[in-house]
Order: C-alpha cells, then structure tokens, then sequence
C-alpha cells in the first residue's frame, strides 16, 4: 500500500475518526450551522425549560408532593444515566474521573430514590416522619459532594471499578443500616421545632466540600473540554445555593424546600448536559478528552518536525526497504526538480534526473545501509542536477527503524558541496602558494599568539639566527632569548599596540644568533583578524646587519670628513701674521710664532734647519754649506 509524506500523513491520525467525529460534534454544537438556525434552537429550549419548570409549579400547588416526586425522579433517572454512560464505556475510557462519578451516582441516585419513598405523605415506610428523608437527604449530599471532590484524583490514576463499587455499596448498607436498623444515625428535624442543628451544620459542610471540590476542578481544568468543565462548576455551584436554601425550610412542604429542589433539578440538569448529553452527542469531548488531546499533540509534533525539516538547508530524504522515496524535505525536492510531495512517494532513483550509473550506486549504498544496520557518513558523490549541471555533494545515509528497531528503509540528507569543493580547491591553491612563499623568502615570518606563545616560523630563521623553526614553534617568545635585553620592553611594548588592533610599520631590535653573534632586524607587524577578534600577530623580520655595518662605516667616514674639513677651514682664509717677527695672531688675539700655531692647527710638525742665505749671514766663520751648494 502507498505511504504518505508526514505533511499528509499529519492530515489522518491512527483514530482518524476521532477527528470526524470532532468535526461533527462542533457541527451538532452549532458551529457551522447558520446563526439564525442556532440562536432560533437555543430560544426553543430555553422557552422549553421556563415551560417545565412552570409545570413542576403548577404541579406544587396542586400537589406538592407531586412536585416532589417528579424533582427527585428527574435527579435519579439523571444519576442512573450517568452510571450507564460510564459503566458501558468503561474499557474505552482515556481517564477514570468519568467511571467514579458513574458509580458515585449510582449510589446516590439509590439514596435519592429510598429519600423520594420516604418522604412525608408517600406513606411507604409507616411510622416514620420528617425525620426519616431529611436524614436520607443529608446523606446522600454528603456522599455526592464526597465523591466530586475526590473524583478529580482519578483523572491520572488507575481505578478498580470492583473496589469502589463495594466501597459505595458498603457505605449505603452503612447509611441505610444506621437511619432503619440501629438509629444512630443524627436527628435531622424535629417536628413542631423544624431543622435541628446538626442538619443546618452539615448543609454548611457539605457546601464547603463543594467549594473544595470546585477548587480541585479549577487545577484541573486542562483535563476537561472546556464546555464540560464549565457545566460541572456550574452545577456544583447551583448545588452550594441549593444547600443554603435548605437551612430555612421548618416543615417538609414549605418555600424553601420548593426553591431548594428547583435548584436541584438545576443542578442536575447541568449535570446531565455535562456527561450525558456530552457522552452521547459528542463523545470525543468527554470520553476520548485525552485521546482527542494526544492527537492534537501529534499532530502539532509532526507539523513542527515537517517545518523544521523544511526549514534546514540540507535536503532530507528517506526510503522504504526497495529504495522506493515515501517522503523527503522541500530542499530536497527543489534538488530532484519536483514541486510537491505527492510527485514524491512511490519513486525511485530511476525516475529521477539522476543518471542511471548514479541511480544504481545510490541504490548500492542504500542496500549496504540496510543490510548491516551500520550508518555510512560523508560520501563524496556525484550527481546530476535538475538543471542538467554537474554537481558534487556529501551524502550521509543512516538505517531507519521502527518502534521495533527492525530497519524498515534508511533515511538520508546530503547537502551540495560543488562551490565549497571549489572554493577548498582555490584555498588549497593559495595556501600551496603562500606555503612556498613562506618557506622560500629570505625574510623571517613569525606569528605570535595573544599569550605571547610562537605558532609559526618560516625556516629562513635556521640561516638567519642558526635556530630550526621547530625550536621555537609552541615556546613563549620571552623564553627564547633570541632578542638583547635592552630591546625587549620596546619589542613587548609595539607587540600590545598590535593586538590591539594596531600596525607596526618599522621597528628596529638586536637580536642574538644561536653562535651569540648580534644581528639587526627591522620587524614589522600586522593583527591577524578572525571574527573581529585579534588572535595572533604576523610579522616580518628581515636581517639588516650587514646594512647597519655599512651605515656604521659611513658614518666614520663622514666623522673622519667632517673633522678634516674642519682643519682645512681652520687654515684657510686671511691669516694676521707680523711683517718683522712673522708672529701669527690666534682668535683670541694673541701672537704665536707660525710654526706653533700651524702646529696647533693642522697636522704638520716641523723640523728645524737654516737655509744658505741665513748660513752666511748668521754664521759665517761656519762653512756650512760647500761652496758647491752654491
């Protein structure tokens, strides 16, 4: 037989008739009925009412215990319906709050019906008065406001039907036994005097009960159809009033007693519209209330698991044990090309666009799956997609089993890996590219994390420093003692600047080769950025020491030019020197002999002789100089 999808599958539960009849049951309540037809219904009924309660009061006057009669005959007919609707659908009920109310009312309609016989001028018991139906009324209402505030209990608990027949049974023997047989039980009205306090007392109790009673229905109104759990306060209520009406009454036939049973067949009227009526006209809001309820919830569960199938971006399918489709997401029938998810069940791979060479290795896959109960997960595969484009995509596929954990199809998702297949293979390519930048340049790269801990180096650093970079991968920068000292504040200092965000342009640090031999590096940094977080710092250290001797070198060099020129200008210029002694005049204006003062100023020394001409003229007796000199 063909299986549905969820989504339709959502549509006809396991008791789909429950929905029909739900259906029809709102139909029978009015709605979808004209209004006119309704409210003309409602009118007709409620005229119906004023009429019969008109006739109970015509009845009164005439006979009063007529009325009486007729008012308790409705009351236990009503309680025995209430027994038979319960008792009978006992095995199919969802909760067991109806099946002790049933059997409570048994019993109290069986009190109801010996008080109706008993009562003043029925003259079915001889020598008995008043006494003898007021004891029998207050008993029965204590069983029956007892009995609606234990009921609730039921609603969530197993119930021994046997057990509380002979529980009710027992206690009317009881009560029977102590109003007939022993006599203890509690006058209830005397006659001349009226009720006695015991009687006005219990009415009280019992009304408290029936508050507690209506308290506990309150905490459990998400249990009940809302119309039935409004007709029981209601009636529980009209029950309250009934019982205060009862402490005025001072002899059987009087007002009060009249207004009281009014307000009993009100009562039980409700009562009756409640689970009687409810229970045969739309049994799905009283017997099948948690039923009803539970395929709401499934309903509302797979209508949530349909939308969030529907929603994620990764197509979902599942098959039956022939890989025959029964139902898949809506990614996943964009990706076959169909538009609903009726065109889904019932196809195979075959009658897909996928390629018979693809179709027969999904098909493998699925038989794998299901004939070893064992997942297989990222499988690479290509397909064709609707569009007729060539297209890769992962493909998990897992065995599908019933409540029974026997695997009745496999069930799988994949998800179209063509862009992102793409796009690794050009991050590949970049990285294969900046992999052999970075292991190539002759320049140092290094990345450092926030915690100061070395993530990664490029090798150029063995032939700049002696280190091999798996030295210094993992170890804290502080501890590798590869920068001088003096240098490692400044180096700390521009490293924070970077991982708040900054970019060190040019920084200039010494650095200690393994050998111990000094090396200049000029280092630049840049934050490395991952969801606008900085995580490391990349940065690039080239060896410039061979740049700094040259720049030392000249540097000399120009020092050594700056001082020679500054002794050539010392000596140039327009010296002050004496006509006569040949005295040079300093800056400071005092008269040197030449000879220290080009001394002073220059880098010449001198050595002292005398030429011919001062020879002859300062020495003559000295021959000196040959006269071959001459």
């Amino acid at each position: 037989m063909e299986k549905k999808p969820i989504h339709k599958e959502l549509e006809r539960g396991p008791k789909a008739e429950a929905t029909g009849a739900a259906e029809h049951n709102r139909t029978e309540s009015g709605k979808g009925e004209p209004e006119e037809s309704f409210f003309a219904k409602k009118s007709l009924a409620f005229i119906a009412g004023i009429l019969i309660l008109f006739g109970l009061y015509l009845s009164s006057l005439y006979n009063y215990l007529l009325f009486h009669t007729l008012a308790e005959t409705f009351s236990i007919v009503v309680a025995c319906g209430i027994f038979i609707v319960a008792w009978n659908s006992r095995r199919i009920l969802d909760n067991n709050y109806l099946l002790f109310v049933g059997i409570a009312f048994l019993f109290i309609g069986g009190l109801d019906l010996v008080h109706t016989l008993a009562y003043k001028g029925m003259n079915v018991f001889q020598g008995y008065e008043t006494n003898l139906p007021t004891q029998l009324w207050i008993a029965a209402r204590y069983m029956e406001s007892l009995s609606l505030l234990l009921a609730p209990v039921f609603l969530r608990r197993r119930l021994r039907a046997d057990l509380v027949l002979m529980a009710y049974a027992l206690s009317t023997f009881l009560v029977l036994g102590s109003v007939f047989y022993w006599h203890i039980f509690p006058t209830c009205f005397v006659e001349g005097v009226g009720l006695t306090p015991f009687k006005k007392i219990s009415e009280y109790v019992i009304s408290i009960i029936l508050i507690g009673a209506i308290t506990v229905l309150f905490q459990k109104r998400k249990e009940f159809d809302e119309r039935v759990f409004q007709l029981l306060v209601a009636a529980m209520a009209i029950t309250i009033a009934e019982e205060v009406v009862f402490t005025f009454y001072i002899h059987a036939y009087g007002f009060s007693n009249l207004v009281g049973h009014y307000l009993k067949i009100i009562s039980f009227y409700l009562i009756y519209k409640a689970i009687i009526e409810t229970g045969l006209v739309k049994p799905y809001d009283l017997l099948f209330r948690n039923l009803t309820k539970s395929e709401k919830a499934l309903r509302d569960s797979r209508n949530m698991l349909q939308t969030v199938l529907d929603t994620i971006p990764t197509a979902v399918f599942w098959k039956d044990r022939n890989s025959i489709y029964l139902g898949g997401n809506r990614t996943w029938l964009k990706a076959a090309g169909l538009k609903s998810f009726e065109s889904v069940v019932g196809k195979s791979d075959y009658d897909l666009p996928w390629e018979k060479e693809q179709s027969d290795s999904f098909r493998e896959d699925d038989r794998k799956v299901i004939e070893s109960g064992v997942p297989e997960y990222n499988m690479i595969e290509p397909y064709l997609r609707a569009n007729g484009t060539r297209a890769w995509a992962r493909t998990n596929k897992a065995p599908l089993r019933d409540a029974e954990s026997s695997i009745i199809g496999v069930l799988g998702t994949y998800e179209d890996i063509t862009e992102k297949m793409a796009a690794e293979e050009a991050l590949q390519k970049s990285e294969a590219r900046y992999r052999g930048h970075f292991e190539n340049v002759s320049d140092v790269i290094y990345s450092i994390d926030p915690e100061f801990k070395v993530v990664d180096v490029s090798p150029s650093v063995e032939r700049v420093l002696g280190y091999n970079a798996n030295e210094l991968i993992g170890r804290q920068f502080q501890d590798l003692n590869i920068l001088v000292p003096e240098y490692m504040e400044q180096a700390f200092s521009d490293a924070m600047r970077v991982f708040k965000g900054e970019r060190i342009a040019s920084a200039v640090y010494q650095f200690i080769a393994r050998d111990g031999t000094i090396k200049w590096g000029e280092v630049s940094g840049v934050p490395t950025i991952l969801d606008n977080q900085v995580v490391a710092l990349t940065s690039v250290a080239r060896d410039i020491t061979k740049r700094k001797e040259l720049e030392q070198e000249r540097e000399e060099l120009v020092l050594q030019l700056q001082k020679a020129l500054q002794k050539l200008k010392q000596l140039s210029g327009l010296l002050p020197i004496c006509s006569f002694c040949k005295k040079i005049r300093d800056d400071e204006g005092y008269w040197n002999q030449i000879e220290a003062y080009i001394t002073e100023h220059s880098e010449a020394e001198f050595s002292h002789g005398i030429c011919q001409e001062c020879a002859k003229k300062y020495y003559p007796d000295l021959d000196i100089y040959d006269d071959k000199d001459d």
